[in-house]
């Protein structure tokens, strides 16, 4: 499993993200989000608004264990 989920941060290094902060700078500053909300939310909670706001909502869920059993992470 390790070397899956290294596998998966290679994978996301062509992303637009560095790390949790930098999405949480991202919902603060772009979707326009209260830092003090954004602070409080679980990581599944980041990601759910982030896909909010780009439009992808009702998915979370299945996008999370698509990308645990694509990386065997599970």
């Amino acid at each position: 499993m390790e070397k899956n989920f290294k596998q998966f941060i290679e994978d996301s290094k062509n992303g637009e993200f560095e790390g949790k902060t930098s999405l949480k700078e991202y919902l603060i500053e772009e979707a326009e989000y209260e830092p003090e909300y954004i602070e409080d939310l679980s990581d599944k909670d980041l990601l759910d608004h982030y896909l909010q706001y780009i439009g992808v909502v009702g998915f979370t869920n299945d996008i999370i264990n698509a990308v645990a059993s694509a990386y065997n992470l599970k």
